[in-house]
């Protein structure tokens, strides 16, 4: 079977994609952190273009490179951090790699040992593609002095090595929402609660629609039914804490995806379409040309990307490891 984004549900399965010398066996699926800097690459740290099943914090200190989330790309700077999200489509660059530590947790881990709701709590993880978190060198000296309790506490047999963790992990969260200075009922109120819960659900919804778990994109009726609401309260609901409506959501959701697929793939427009829930290639051709305001061909053409992508992310893989 072949894919053309892999997901990583672990950071095993990511640090086993990379041409490194670290022994992915000693890494836990849960929860782990490494500095980079040890995985004694001779070139570049490049990873394939992959999708996540687990969040990750990128502590830069001491390195250069590029990151990208989703469609959004950014040079390291040190005294930073980047985020990333289950489902975020990443993609990274690394050199001079002299300490660049990388943390990862999915939600069991969270939940089991932070007992939190971490989208209602920590809201600034709903952006798309949240823009890296910087900071000056005290704050960042004082961060760092957390991250690495978390990588001591990572080899403890403690029986509550991973509640100590997690302690951490809500202590680090804590200082990141303390520095983006967010309002105080940012995360309040019934309506942010839908629009966490819609965001979620779209994000979700075009995981399994690339899978093949479903076949065609939601409406807005259909999500409105899903999260128990009228269409015309979702969408009143919608707009207001955005400023667009529902189906604006959705059709540019659609196009980002398909923008990424035209350029980090080899499937046909046709393919492409269908991968995407269209019925047929011709209305997926109508569509993106309507929305995106040229041709699926044209866009291809002109962003030139795909020819740059590396040939490890069209490769066969095993549905186990690999199924999105």
């Amino acid at each position: 079977m072949q894919q053309i984004i892999p997901l990583f549900k672990t950071a095993r399965q990511l640090y086993s994609s990379l041409n490194t010398e670290i022994h992915p066996a000693h890494l836990a699926d849960d929860c782990c952190i490494y500095d980079l800097a040890d995985l004694n690459c001779k070139d570049a740290i490049v990873s394939p273009i992959h999708r996540t099943g687990f969040y990750s914090f990128l502590f830069v200190k001491n390195a250069l490179g590029r990151y990208q989330v989703n469609q959004y790309a950014t040079t390291l700077r040190p005294c930073s951090i980047c985020l990333g999200n289950p489902g975020d489509i990443i993609h990274f660059n690394f050199k001079e790699v002299k300490e660049l530590h990388l943390l990862t947790a999915n939600e069991t881990f969270i939940k089991e040992n932070m007992h939190i709701s971490i989208m209602q709590e920590f809201p600034f993880l709903q952006a798309d593609a949240a823009l890296p978190v910087i900071l000056n060198k005290e704050d960042f000296a004082d961060l760092e002095q957390v991250y690495q309790q978390v990588k001591t506490m990572q080899g403890s047999h403690s029986p509550l090595r991973k509640k100590k963790i997690g302690c951490l992990l809500l202590l680090i969260l804590l200082k990141i929402k303390e520095k983006l200075s967010h309002k105080p009922d940012v995360s309040q109120g019934r309506q942010t609660d839908i629009l966490r819960s819609f965001k979620q659900m779209l994000q979700q919804h075009y995981l399994d629609l690339y899978n093949g778990q479903i076949n065609r994109p939601y409406t807005a009726r259909e999500y409105a039914v899903a999260l128990g609401l009228h269409p015309n309260y979702l969408n009143h609901v919608i707009r207001k804490q955005t400023g667009k409506p529902l189906s604006k959501w959705i059709i540019d959701k659609t196009i980002l995806e398909s923008k990424f697929l035209l350029d980090h793939s080899c499937l046909s427009i046709k393919e492409i379409a269908y991968r995407l829930g269209f019925a047929e290639a011709s209305y997926f051709s109508r569509y993106f040309k309507k929305y995106a305001r040229m041709t699926a061909v044209e866009y291809r053409r002109k962003s030139g990307i795909n020819n740059a992508v590396p040939d490890q992310i069209n490769i066969q893989t095993k549905a186990q490891t690999l199924t999105i």
